[in-house]
């Protein structure tokens, strides 16, 4: 036994605007084909117009098929008309992303 922890992918909430996705462990070049699946699966079944929220706050470890993952399904959603959003995110996820200058934090408005 490794110690090693499988990515999880849960469809938390649904509501006419909003998908909220919960992830889990670890998503590297093994789990991410069927992180991707996931994504692409919860992306395609939405209406134009819907924001999908994915939890990566239990994310262990996003390696690079990780991101690419969420890169490729942020393109996705545009072409689809759908938000694609991060929230909220680990601090191991956030260093990756933040490392790989991707974005997917929802905007914060400013008070």
């Amino acid at each position: 036994m490794t110690g090693r922890q499988e990515a999880g992918c849960t469809l938390v909430a649904t509501g006419p605007l909003l998908r909220r996705l919960a992830v889990t462990g670890e998503i590297d070049i093994l789990t991410a084909p069927a992180f991707g699946r996931f994504l692409q699966a919860q992306i395609s079944s939405t209406l134009p117009g819907t924001t999908v929220v994915v939890d990566l706050s239990r994310v262990e470890v996003l390696s690079a098929a990780g991101v690419g993952v969420l890169v490729r399904a942020r393109h996705e959603a545009n072409r689809r008309g759908v938000r694609l959003v991060a929230d909220p995110i680990s601090p191991r996820a956030r260093r990756v992303l933040d490392l790989t200058g991707v974005h997917l934090e929802p905007r914060r408005h400013r008070s």
